[in-house]
């Protein structure tokens, strides 16, 4: 509480000297910028408070949203995942037309998938088609070779990206598999697209899901490889 006080000086003489109203309009001065600049600096600080909130709710979730991703990578590569071990039941009812002859029967690495007696892995990161076809061979296969309607279905249903396959431009004998022979049955689409390699999208009608484009462009890419073959009893 601030009480103010009033002197009166009057005394009938002009002359007399009245006190120094400035000294007084200045401390009110002062005092307004003090109350000014608080305020200023309670503002800043609940600014600061916000930021510093929103800074670790977003740390926190992104944190969240990396594990997640992790936890949803290991789950399907887990689903995908085919046998390591095989069994004679497994065998008879794999071969059944041969069930008085087989005495093996396949099986593929970790994270390749196995369809009839090829290993197929589907990448997810992305390269070019040359890039592709070295990651393939240095796993002791090579990009994916179509040669039939079964695995043509296969690959469109179970890949949901756009994938690099064993296909290419020859300019004298048209397009051909990395293996050398000429291209039979086709499922191409009715893409516009320009360029010397083909490419596989996945989850599209598996009989019009081919493509072309420039090989230097990036994409994941479809490997191949014969299973190997486990002895059973």
């Amino acid at each position: 509480m601030y009480i103010k006080f009033c002197r009166t000086y009057d005394n009938g003489d002009d002359n007399t000297k009245w006190p120094d109203q400035s000294k007084k309009l200045q401390g009110t001065d002062l005092c307004r910028r003090v109350q000014v600049y608080r305020g200023l600096s309670v503002i800043l600080s609940i600014l600061a408070l916000i930021l510093a909130a929103a800074v670790i709710f977003l740390s926190v979730k992104l944190q969240t949203r990396a594990v997640c991703l992790e936890k949803e990578t290991a789950t399907q590569d887990v689903k995908v995942l085919p046998p390591q071990t095989c069994s004679a039941e497994k065998c008879r009812a794999m071969y059944p037309q041969e069930q008085t002859q087989v005495r093996a029967c396949f099986a593929c690495d970790p994270g390749w998938q196995q369809f009839e007696d090829s290993c197929f892995y589907l990448s997810r990161e992305h390269r070019t088609w040359i890039g592709s076809r070295e990651v393939c061979r240095q796993r002791a296969g090579d990009l994916a070779v179509i040669d039939n309607g079964r695995v043509q279905e296969f690959l469109t249903k179970k890949g949901n990206l756009m994938y690099w396959i064993g296909l290419s431009w020859d300019g004298t004998r048209g397009w051909v598999w990395v293996n050398n022979a000429t291209v039979g049955e086709s499922y191409w689409s009715n893409s516009r697209e320009v360029g010397d390699c083909g490419f596989l999208t996945g989850r599209e009608d598996h009989r019009s899901s081919w493509s072309q484009s420039p090989c230097t462009y990036n994409a994941a890419y479809i490997c191949q490889k014969d299973a190997k073959q486990v002895a059973v009893a």
